[in-house]
């Protein structure tokens, strides 16, 4: 469970089909750009976050490997920008937001899980033959157009 800090909820009491957009600021390192659109994962490594704590820096998400933790510590998209380095982001973890990082054969409806490409989600394709199964963090609410979509976006439970 994350720390009290980074607690999210903002619901206005009126559900319309679509959960609340929640936002937070989180500190993220950028060792590769991360632009407003991607999705955010956990570090499993970094500490340079101002309370030097292991599981409160973001990074661009990524699944290079079936192990890598971040394919089970997704939080969110990425609001804002972070060139290089480190600093405070904007991260949305729930709710419906467009032009997010995709796969370009992603269709409205998919479910979506983290890719191998920073930052970018792909389709979730459940095989019970493998172990790259990877934990749901959205569904596409749009075609993908140039590697983007509207996508609603699932809660992480570190934000409950």
């Amino acid at each position: 469970m994350g720390s009290v800090a980074h607690k999210a909820d903002n619901f206005d009491g009126n559900f319309d089909g679509e959960a609340a957009a929640q936002f937070v600021r989180m500190w993220a390192e950028a060792t590769v750009a991360i632009v407003a659109g991607d999705w955010l994962s956990v570090s499993p490594t970094d500490t340079s976050n101002p309370g030097a704590v292991i599981g409160e820096t973001v990074i661009a998400a990524d699944a290079t490997a079936t192990d890598d933790p971040s394919n089970f510590d997704v939080v969110g998209v990425a609001v804002d920008a972070l060139a290089s380095g480190t600093g405070f982001i904007g991260v949305q973890v729930a709710g419906r937001r467009t032009s997010v990082n995709v796969d370009a054969a992603v269709d409205a409806g998919d479910i979506l899980c983290v890719g191998t490409t920073k930052g970018r989600a792909i389709e979730q394709v459940f095989d019970a033959s493998t172990t790259a199964n990877r934990r749901a963090i959205g569904k596409a609410i749009t075609v993908a157009v140039s590697n983007t979509s509207t996508v609603e976006i699932f809660k992480n439970p570190r934000f409950q």
